[in-house]
């Protein structure tokens, strides 16, 4: 199992490795401030190694929106495109969080919300896409309101491990 993203998944193969059934090998590539596409191309020989029995778990954090829909609907372009190109493994996608740095209506929150629901429509269209609509409560969050806290970071690698258990029991994975 690959974990790819930006500074929201600082930690978590360490934290879902140890909930995960031992058959399993859980490896990490986390870049800080990066911007999805910038993660994608430089894992695209990890991607197409990646088989039907494996499964990678993505996040497009908020480097991915804008204060603008421009951004958003590159970024939603980009992720259809990824999710065409590599069939070949089960992809987990984590909504992107609001950002509690900023006030509920703030116009990069809107975009992100925007963004969300474009990724729920598109991420319906693939069988071997789930998309995990995590609602990321404030009390998950550091007190500046952009990163989870170590209480989040546990929540956050319980249900990526829940989701990977519903993956083997469809038997669309098998470690």
């Amino acid at each position: 199992m690959e974990i790819i993203g930006d500074s929201h998944l600082k930690g978590s193969a360490l934290r879902i490795s140890k909930y995960l059934n031992t058959k399993f090998e859980v490896c990490s590539f986390i870049r800080p401030g990066a911007c999805a596409n910038q993660t994608v191309h430089s894992q695209e020989m990890e991607f197409m190694s990646l088989g039907r029995k494996d499964a990678f778990v993505m996040n497009e954090g908020t480097n991915d929106t804008g204060n603008n829909g421009t951004k958003r609907n590159e970024t939603s372009v980009m992720t259809t495109q990824f999710m065409q190109k590599y069939n070949n493994t089960n992809i987990i996608f984590v909504n992107i969080p609001q950002r509690h740095d900023l006030a509920k209506d703030s116009r990069t929150n809107v975009e992100i919300q925007a963004f969300k629901t474009k990724l729920s429509k598109t991420a319906t269209l693939f069988s071997h896409v789930t998309l995990m609509e995590i609602d990321f409560n404030r009390k998950y969050f550091t007190k500046h309101g952009l990163h989870l806290n170590n209480a989040g970071k546990e929540w956050f690698a319980k249900l990526i491990v829940s989701q990977i258990d519903k993956l083997v029991t469809s038997t669309k994975l098998n470690p």
